[in-house]
């Protein structure tokens, strides 16, 4: 089956990247710059991944001004998740879009099970999602197809793939080009990457 993968650069959709692309089923990506205070980090995390391939899989890069991006906005340090309000349904509805342009059966998005605090990563959207793509006769699925791993299940599953897990970019508030370190993201990496 031919899929697309929506690459953010993080440590999530790298491995799910590399997955497709070890199965032979990847035939594109696409990142969405949608305002995110990360974007400049994950597009260099995605480039940097599409050149460690040699550019053998096609790479797509959108921008789309998403509104309600005030929590992704919180300055480093403030815990809790950067909620956007439904960024999954945009941003899957613009991976179907492409995906029917290249050709793809499906749509991977690399939501897990540690992210149960947003509702459009939890299983069930996608499972709707998908069926309404269906019933449009859209003839592609949305599929998380880590939905039922954790993020340290998803670093061994790296780890298997040899994928260098250094190069993805995880943290929402950057300092200066580096990791905050206090983000909700970059805590869930830490404990992922140290077994914890």
């Amino acid at each position: 089956m031919k899929v697309l993968v929506m690459l953010s650069g993080g440590l999530d959709s790298t491995v799910l990247a590399e997955q497709a692309l070890h199965d032979e089923e990847l035939v594109a990506t696409l990142f969405v710059d949608y305002g995110q205070p990360a974007a400049k980090q994950e597009k260099a995390a995605v480039v940097a991944w599409h050149l460690r391939h040699e550019n053998r899989i096609r790479s797509r890069m959108s921008r789309v001004d998403l509104r309600g991006l005030e929590d992704m906005r919180e300055p480093s340090g403030i815990p809790g998740p950067r909620v956007v309000p439904a960024r999954n349904l945009v941003l899957a509805a613009m991976g179907v879009n492409l995906a029917m342009v290249v050709g793809a059966r499906a749509v991977w998005i690399g939501a897990n099970a540690d992210d149960a605090h947003y509702r459009d990563c939890l299983p069930w959207f996608a499972s709707q999602l998908s069926h309404l793509v269906t019933q449009a006769a859209f003839d592609v699925a949305v599929e998380y197809r880590y939905a039922g791993l954790t993020k340290a299940q998803i670093v061994t599953r790296g780890d298997e793939l040899q994928v260098p897990l250094e190069q993805t970019w995880s943290c929402y508030a950057p300092r200066l080009n580096q990791p905050c370190g206090t983000c909700d993201a970059c805590l869930a990496r830490e404990l992922a990457l140290t077994g914890g």
